[in-house]
């Protein structure tokens, strides 16, 4: 699902649950309080960001995408090359 539009928080939370990735890109700080939103609620987070910082003292590669914001406007085509298997395995964590 995708959506561009905006949403109150009951129809933004559904386009979360229902969307295989959730876009985070950083705010003021160095991340992202929506990588939690996307874990919270099933989507794999992309993170954002010019500066990364691992939440959660974890492997962020492992549950989720980091991408360069210099990268940013090949977002469509890097998540395209991720492996419908390692789609799963991103899901599982």
């Amino acid at each position: 699902m995708c959506s561009d539009k905006i949403l109150d928080i009951e129809s933004y939370l559904e386009v979360i649950s229902m969307s295989m990735y959730g876009l985070c890109p950083r705010g003021y700080g160095a991340n992202s309080f929506r990588i939690a939103e996307c874990i919270q609620y099933g989507a794999i987070p992309v993170y954002i960001s010019d500066e990364f910082i691992e939440p959660y003292f974890l492997d962020f590669n492992e549950y989720g995408v980091k991408i360069d914001a210099k990268d940013a406007h090949r977002i469509h085509e890097i998540l395209w090359k991720i492996s419908p298997e390692d789609v799963i395995e991103k899901q599982d964590k």
